[in-house]
């Protein structure tokens, strides 16, 4: 019998691919801070899962995230004066290769 935390492989993927398209999508539009969409566009990383997954797919890149950086707070992670767009980058692509799953 499958546990209470089993993933399913479908959804596995689901996620992974979503956090590897979140960071096309900064590649390709560009990132920001403070806000989740900028008027030309740019995203901060909710943003760009927002864009990219459904409503349960991007919960799960979120809770990943958080797990991958050791935060609760991702917008406020994002919005750190000093955080650069590869340090947000290197989070998705981690969540991408499987990194923040639970056990």
């Amino acid at each position: 019998m499958k546990g209470e935390n089993y993933m399913s492989d479908e959804r596995e993927t689901e996620v992974r691919e979503a956090a590897r398209a979140a960071v096309g999508v900064l590649q390709r539009d560009g990132w920001c801070q403070w806000t989740l969409c900028t008027p030309d566009g740019r995203r901060c990383m909710v943003g760009s899962v927002h864009v990219v997954a459904a409503p349960a797919v991007a919960e799960e890149v979120f809770d990943r995230a958080r797990r991958v950086i050791g935060k609760n707070l991702l917008v406020a992670w994002n919005d750190e004066p000093r955080r650069t767009v590869d340090e947000v980058v290197s989070v998705l692509e981690r969540v991408a290769a499987g990194e923040g799953a639970s056990s």
